[in-house]
């Protein structure tokens, strides 16, 4: 990476103010000396055509994109890389050669938390909250694992089903719930090796901060909750599944993993895990 001049760097999207990449971002850059800043590019969906065109502009080396942009943006790239292709998500955008590359470090993320929690041992039977490009990306990187049984609890099942259709080359079963189907979500929930929740319920600064995706009937002790939440850093769903002395994963852990594969993908350097880390628990204090 030349140092020679200041590159912008930036996550896009809406709302960004419960975010924390910019601070974790920054600091990393300040203690790597990577001579870039990391912006928040706050941009509603009416600007996000003109606002990426001008922010793509000058001394841009790349972004992240985050709710509800990784489909939306995938338009105004020149290339994206396989993952991107077979998710339909784009969540890294590089800047090379006067071109927008596409890429999903979301995918790499959630593989190195299931790596961490699972080891070599089966996923067979999933419940996934969503359908966006955060779902799309646990998908893939539970499908190349093997998933057999997937529930995905939707608002909309043609969202659902336009999810799935990216995946056909894969063997696996699939079941579409809506939200209001309790007894069958508590049902299948209670069953599976893993929950998964990819919405923004529970979010800091969204409209159903402070809710949880479930009831406190869908968690036992033997569910893995993965909250890809982190900020609050304990959503609603992880002080149930505490509660219920349920294991979790902690949306946190899955920010940062996603953040190193970026920084790779913009300047040839591996930050450390354990400092991003500590970085964002001291910001979420």
């Amino acid at each position: 990476m030349n140092n020679s001049q200041l590159k912008n760097i930036g996550i896009i999207g809406y709302p960004l103010g419960h975010s924390l990449s910019p601070d974790m971002h920054n600091y990393i850059y300040k203690s790597l000396a990577i001579n870039a800043l990391y912006n928040k590019w706050e941009v509603s969906e009416l600007d996000l055509k003109n606002e990426f065109t001008r922010i793509t502009n000058e001394n841009f080396i790349g972004a992240n994109v985050t709710v509800p942009y990784k489909e939306k943006i995938i338009p105004f790239l020149d290339e994206l890389d396989n993952d991107s292709k077979i998710t339909g998500a784009v969540n890294t955008i590089l800047k090379q050669n006067g071109k927008l590359l596409g890429f999903n470090t979301d995918i790499y993320g959630i593989k190195e938390c299931l790596n961490k929690k699972f080891a070599d041992n089966d996923i067979d039977n999933v419940v996934l909250l969503g359908s966006g490009g955060a779902a799309k990306a646990v998908m893939y990187a539970l499908l190349q694992r093997g998933l057999k049984n997937v529930s995905i609890i939707n608002r909309t099942k043609l969202n659902t089903n336009q999810m799935l259709d990216n995946f056909k080359k894969f063997k696996f079963n699939s079941e579409y719930l809506d939200f209001d189907d309790k007894e069958k979500i508590n049902q299948k929930c209670i069953e599976s090796n893993l929950i998964v929740n990819t919405t923004t319920i529970g979010m800091k600064g969204s409209m159903m901060e402070g809710s949880s995706p479930l009831d406190i009937k869908s968690i036992n002790n033997k569910n893995i909750v993965f909250d890809l939440v982190y900020n609050p850093r304990i959503t609603k769903l992880i002080e149930i599944a505490h509660n219920k002395n349920a294991e979790i994963i902690e949306g946190i852990d899955m920010l940062v993993y996603q953040a190193i594969r970026s920084i790779e993908i913009w300047t040839d350097i591996t930050p450390s895990f354990d400092i991003m880390k500590n970085k964002c628990l001291e910001l979420l204090k």
